[in-house]
């Protein structure tokens, strides 16, 4: 009787191993929850990279083409992944892009996301038997 007991502990504690094993290869990040702030604005991305870098230490920015009023210009979309504390700084940023730069206006979009922060890391080793973590003589 106390060998089945024993090897149904074993059982189980490879079967947790695996499973946490398992888990961590395939979901080895964090998931948080953020806010996406996309900024679109009709100047040209050279123009925008101090003035943004003076308000946020990490966003992305591109170049586009903008249509506005029927015509078209050179446009950028700024990126910003923060969280809701960041609205007035972000709110901020737009204005000082419109006044710096002659806008009109800046549009702002503000979506809630989850972000996931991937990162390499190592994996443990895959396990092979019940035997891995047997218990061992004390």
């Amino acid at each position: 009787m106390k060998q089945t007991s024993t090897n149904t502990r074993s059982l189980a504690a490879f079967q947790e191993r695996a499973s946490a094993a398992r888990i961590t290869r395939e979901l080895p990040n964090v998931l948080r929850p953020a806010v996406r702030y996309r900024l679109y604005a009709g100047v040209a991305i050279d123009a925008l990279v101090a003035l943004v870098a003076s308000y946020f230490a990490g966003a992305t920015l591109q170049s586009s083409i903008g249509l506005w009023q029927g015509q078209t210009e050179v446009s950028s979309t700024v990126d910003i992944i923060g969280t809701l504390r960041d609205a007035n700084r972000v709110r901020e940023l737009a204005v000082a892009i419109c006044r710096e730069h002659g806008q009109t206006s800046v549009y702002v979009e503000t979506v809630d996301i989850v972000l996931e922060d991937i990162r390499p890391i190592a994996v443990a080793p895959v396990l092979s038997s019940v035997a891995d973590y047997a218990p061992t003589a004390s």
